[in-house]
């Protein structure tokens, strides 16, 4: 629905400009804000992120613990 606004205010050249320059800026976005993981453990990703959950009473959780968890209610 914006495409259509976007080509009646100015045109369709105009439109794809505007999403153009919105996706050249989510690139280096990534490109510059968000850290490559690829290759890392888990703890190194937590290292990197720092305490990202922000929950005051976090649990400890080892590699391969999601296969013995049971979800208790």
């Amino acid at each position: 629905m914006s495409f259509l606004s976007i080509c009646r205010a100015v045109s369709v050249a105009g439109a794809f400009t505007a999403f153009a320059a919105v996706s050249a800026l989510s690139v280096a976005f990534l490109q510059w804000f968000v850290p490559e993981t690829s290759g890392k453990t888990l703890e190194e990703i937590e290292l990197l992120f720092g305490d990202a959950g922000g929950s005051g009473g976090e649990v400890e959780v080892e590699l391969g613990d999601g296969e013995h968890q049971v979800h208790e209610r």
